[in-house]
């Protein structure tokens, strides 16, 4: 299943965003996308900062640029987008597991009522 995050469209004017330079902001965004897709609730382990990062240099610097304008917090493993911020715009683990959980169960149902309607023979309408 595909996972969206919602980025607002004027996330281009956010202040912190503009404060912390345009390497910054797409780092930001690139932020996002990664703890969308991991289901990180918009954590980020210090140790994928390069990995998030990819071709931005020196990634620690915007970083840091980051969380001076309060765009990110510091966490004791890495940063966060704070998460009044992050639940404006995406759900959380904990929410997406529930509607997979939800959705899964659905389909099994589906499927074993299907398969039991076909264990009946089916008679036609010509038959009858």
């Amino acid at each position: 299943m595909p996972l969206y995050a919602k980025i607002d469209c004027a996330i281009v004017r956010e202040p912190k965003l503009v404060k912390a330079g345009p390497l910054a902001a797409w780092l930001y965004v690139r932020t996002i996308l990664y703890a969308r897709e991991n289901l990180t609730d918009g954590e980020l382990d210090a140790a994928l900062l390069t990995v998030v990062a990819g071709d931005i240099p020196n990634p620690k610097r915007h970083i840091n640029a980051l969380v001076e304008h309060g765009a990110l917090e510091r966490t004791g493993t890495g940063w966060r987008i704070p998460l009044d911020v992050w639940r404006r715009w995406n759900p959380l683990a904990s929410e997406v597991q529930a509607k997979r959980d939800e959705e899964a169960a659905r389909k099994a149902s589906y499927r074993d009522k299907k398969k039991r309607d076909t264990d009946v023979p089916e008679v036609s309408q010509r038959d009858t």
